[in-house]
């Protein structure tokens, strides 16, 4: 693994299962590191008054978004970015996703750090109903609606990275590195935080 430079753009991906805490590690490590934070559901939220959740204009503007934002960032004189999802490990969609956006910082000389989060399922139907969460994303307020998508999620798909091999390099598949696996073929082992 290569040092980065002291004045090398970052980009750091935060993800996990929803409620893991990504937006709050993701404020804390902005407020400490000064990188501004751009969570996933600043552009949901921004979609959602207009457009249903998955609806194909819904789909086309949140990832248009997505790619404006990264590609700016990366272009801009700013030292980085803070980026958080929800990673379905079994979605290739959110594979090229990954890849696109840090493919994008890289071709600007910047390097990509991957960061999970992980918590148990209780601890995480506790967390949906945090303050903090439901003051930022207007989405989750029904809290038994987004409850129940919490648990959804969880038997839907894959959400946790496996010790193994990857398809990134430099972060996680469904095959790819887990906590600390400084074995696995990446540029930039993924770090896993348990709260």
């Amino acid at each position: 693994m290569t040092a980065p430079q002291p004045d090398q753009k970052t980009l750091v991906w935060i993800f996990g299962p929803p409620a893991v805490g990504k937006m709050t590690v993701g404020l804390e490590l902005s407020r400490i590191t000064g990188l501004p934070l751009f969570h996933n559901h600043l552009s949901i939220e921004a979609v959602l008054p207009v457009f249903p959740y998955g609806t194909p204009p819904f789909n086309r503007l949140v990832a248009r978004f997505r790619d404006h934002m990264f590609q700016e960032a990366a272009a801009s004189e700013l030292p980085g970015l803070i980026f958080t999802m929800m990673w379905a490990f079994d979605l290739p969609s959110d594979l090229r996703f990954v890849e696109k956006q840090k493919a994008v910082f890289e071709n600007e000389g910047g390097r990509v750090v991957f960061v999970e989060l992980r918590a148990s399922l209780e601890t995480r139907i506790a967390r949906n109903e945090w303050q903090l969460r439901l003051s930022a994303k207007p989405s989750k307020r029904d809290v038994a609606a987004s409850r129940e998508r919490l648990v959804a999620a969880d038997s839907g798909y894959r959400l946790l990275s496996a010790i193994g091999r990857s398809t990134v390099a430099g972060g996680p598949s469904a095959k790819g590195p887990g906590p600390q696996d400084l074995s696995c073929p990446l540029s930039h082992p993924t770090r896993t935080l348990i709260p």
